[in-house]
Formats: C-alpha cells, structure tokens, sequence
C-alpha cells in the first residue's frame, strides 16, 4: 500500500475507534470518507495534494471506488 493512503486509513481507523453512542455518526461519515481518499490514492486516481473535496466524495459516493 503507498504510504499517503496508508496514511489516510490509519486516520480512518482512528475515526473509527474515538467513536462515541453521541457523536457515532459523525466519525462514522468522517471514517468513510478517509477510507474513499485512501482508495483513491492507492488506486492512483488522485494525488494526495489534489484530493476531492467533501462534497464532491458525498456526491460520488462508493461509485469512486466500486467501479474497478
């Protein structure tokens, strides 16, 4: 795995496990979203400094990654 998108999903897994009952989906959506950048990068789709913006991710959804 390349480094920046092993780096992005240590910061998901992170996301992951600070996860609270009150702010579960919150860090839920942020974890996606990170696992999507990580995808997206280790598919060589996006360079790390050119990563989607939010609302572009949320308008794409899984289709990103689940195209291959």
């Amino acid at each position: 795995m390349k480094p920046t998108a092993r780096e992005w999903v240590r910061k998901a897994e992170n996301d992951f496990k600070v996860a609270s009952p009150d702010a579960a989906c919150f860090f839920f959506q942020q974890c996606i979203e990170k696992y999507l950048k990580a995808c997206l990068v280790e598919g060589g789709r996006q360079q790390a400094d050119r990563l989607p913006r939010k609302e572009f991710i949320r308008e794409k959804r899984m289709k990103l990654c689940l195209r291959d």
